[in-house]
């Protein structure tokens, strides 16, 4: 079930209303307890994504296959540092397709809640 926040329309308001997101939720605070704004929330998030997502971890970016072997910050995002054929490449995290079965997967299911 989704909320609409009232005065808003269109607007969805942003609580957690199922039991997955309210673990989510509980997730993000935990990646955020002292961050005093935004650039700090974001760099919690990708320490929390190193240490609770195993890395590397195989993913698919725009439907190819890549191995995620690390998060970093770029301009203020977190990052996937990924790997293609040997090449290396920064994406997203939020362009990644991870396997439903990935240990720590609620971590990057959490983050794309966050970033919303």
């Amino acid at each position: 079930m989704t909320r609409v926040a009232r005065g808003r329309p269109g607007r969805r308001d942003r609580r957690p209303t199922s039991r997955r997101n309210r673990s989510l939720g509980k997730l993000i605070e935990k990646a955020t307890v002292d961050c005093y704004d935004a650039d700090e929330a974001e760099g919690g998030f990708s320490v929390a994504l190193e240490e609770n997502v195993p890395l590397p971890f195989p993913a698919k970016v725009v439907g190819e296959d890549v191995e995620v072997r690390g998060f970093d910050i770029v301009s203020g995002a977190t990052v996937a540092r990924c790997v293609r054929k040997g090449k290396e490449y920064t994406v997203t995290v939020l362009s990644l397709e991870v396997p439903k079965n990935l240990p720590g997967r609620k971590w990057l299911e959490a983050y794309r809640l966050f970033s919303r």
